[in-house]
């Protein structure tokens, strides 16, 4: 078996630095992914109610009306 050869803790610091940067990147893709889904599910949310209330037969005005007691 081949040994590894020992790196020094300069490169051991250099090569954690690296991951750091690398997870920093796939937290910043992970952030941009879910503020796509969150405003995906907004707008879903906003056709649903907008659904709801057209199928209620009442107008949005009525219904801000309603909630708004």
């Amino acid at each position: 078996m081949a040994r590894r050869k020992q790196l020094s803790i300069t490169e051991r610091i250099a090569q954690v630095e690296a991951q750091i940067i690398q997870k920093e990147e796939e937290l910043k893709a992970l952030k941009a992914e879910r503020k796509t889904l969150l405003e995906e599910k907004k707008k879903e949310d906003m056709e649903e109610i907008y659904q709801i209330i057209s199928e209620s037969g009442k107008s949005v005005e009525e219904v801000k009306e309603l909630l708004s007691r």
